[in-house]
């Protein structure tokens, strides 16, 4: 499979540091002011939209989503977790799987990367997978 070289742009907007939605620049904000959870997340003001951050950390979880991505991604993790969590594969063997459904690099399979169609994909794909 060929390697997906990424922009530096794009590497930006998957670290939450750019916007996806209008290209501006995230700031780090206490996220109980944009979710019920303690901590820190990364935002865009003007497009409502956020990420959090891996515990400990500043390190966005991935790209600032909007409302509309981050129901995307709750149907992603609903559908996608049980491959592993329930057996079906190990969580490598499921990301693996999903990359190549996909058709991106292994390495660049990331569920806080994906955008609203590749999040689509994956919970068409993991429907179909687990009879749902």
């Amino acid at each position: 499979m060929e390697t997906l070289t990424l922009k530096p742009n794009v590497q930006l907007v998957n670290k939450g540091l750019i916007c996806p939605y209008c290209g501006g620049r995230t700031t780090l904000s206490p996220g109980r002011k944009y979710t019920a959870k303690d901590g820190l997340v990364w935002v865009c003001e003007p497009c409502f939209a956020w990420t959090g951050v891996f515990k400990g950390t500043t390190v966005a979880n991935g790209r600032v989503a909007n409302k509309e991505l981050r129901e995307a991604r709750w149907y992603v993790n609903y559908y996608f977790s049980p491959f592993w969590t329930e057996g079906h594969m190990t969580k490598w063997q499921a990301f693996k799987w999903l990359a190549g459904k996909l058709r991106i690099p292994q390495k660049d399979c990331r569920l806080g990367w994906l955008d609203l169609k590749q999040c689509n994909k994956v919970i068409e794909v993991s429907r179909k997978f687990l009879n749902h």
